[in-house]
């Protein structure tokens, strides 16, 4: 094998690298920009540790296709013996790739092991995610210093209405999601 064709290999799982990871983190990015989206469980702390584990990926591919794009374009005449110079760029090219390899496949476990939890707990009873979602749609001021405190559910026929009181003001906030404890319904807040 040529030394071409070494390092096309490196460009190519680079460019791969770049690719993957930019698309996770613009995943990651649509489940953060809605709270409602976000897992209410620790599973979260899995995605979010995945998420930065793939940013840091893309930095490091990055940093190793800038590297190897430079070992390649300062690469000596044929016939003369690399530099100490040359050399040094070979193994920062080489250090950037083997880093955003080991990067990639933390990544894929955190990622993987966030799918899996989520399968198997599956969110919980209905009612907690219900009281989830309808705590979240309060869109509580925490500059005011808002809470809420669950007062009461009822299951009434396909619907979940929970009746939250809103501190320190006392007022009372009803939310309404299906019984799947998935969507909101309604929310009648003063």
């Amino acid at each position: 094998m040529e030394e071409n064709d070494r390092w096309s290999l490196h460009v190519e799982y680079l460019k791969l690298a770049i690719g993957l990871s930019t698309a996770v983190i613009a995943a990651g990015a649509a489940i953060y920009v809605d709270d409602t989206k976000i897992p209410p469980d620790d599973a979260r702390y899995l995605l979010l540790f995945g998420i930065i584990s793939f940013a840091l990926t893309l930095i490091a591919s990055v940093l190793g296709l800038g590297k190897l794009s430079d070992y390649i374009a300062y690469f000596p005449p044929a016939g003369t013996a690399p530099t100490d110079a040359h050399k040094k760029k070979a193994w920062w090219a080489v250090f950037w790739a083997n880093t955003s390899f080991t990067l990639l496949v933390i990544s894929a476990l955190l990622v993987g092991g966030f799918f899996g939890l989520r399968t198997w707990t599956a969110g919980g009873p209905a009612f907690e995610r219900a009281i989830t979602i309808g705590k979240r749609s309060l869109n509580l001021d925490l500059s005011k210093g808002e809470t809420a405190a669950l007062k009461s559910i009822e299951l009434q026929g396909d619907k979940y209405v929970m009746v939250f009181q809103i501190a320190p003001s006392n007022v009372l906030a009803t939310a309404i999601t299906d019984a799947a404890g998935t969507k909101l319904q309604s929310l009648k807040k003063p």
